[in-house]
């Protein structure tokens, strides 16, 4: 297991696509980085999804989007 940062410039919450990409071009920039992630990383909803957060993309063809889509 890697050393702890004890004052990190950046703490990420969730190793999935998104908080691993946000980690890693972090710590290219040299900055301190703690991920917190409570079982595997890349094991979530990224695996599951991609990492995908779209509403939009459920929608049928044609249709209005109900709510979702009028919230933007």
């Amino acid at each position: 297991m890697p050393a702890r940062t004890q004052n990190p410039d950046l703490v990420v919450i969730g190793g999935g696509v998104i908080g691993l990409a946000v980690a890693w071009r972090a710590r290219e920039r040299g900055l301190g980085v703690t991920l917190l992630e409570r079982e595997l990383a890349g094991g979530g909803t990224s695996r599951v999804a991609a990492g995908m957060l779209a509403p939009v993309s459920e929608v049928e063809f044609g249709e209005a989007g109900g709510r979702m889509l009028e919230l933007g």
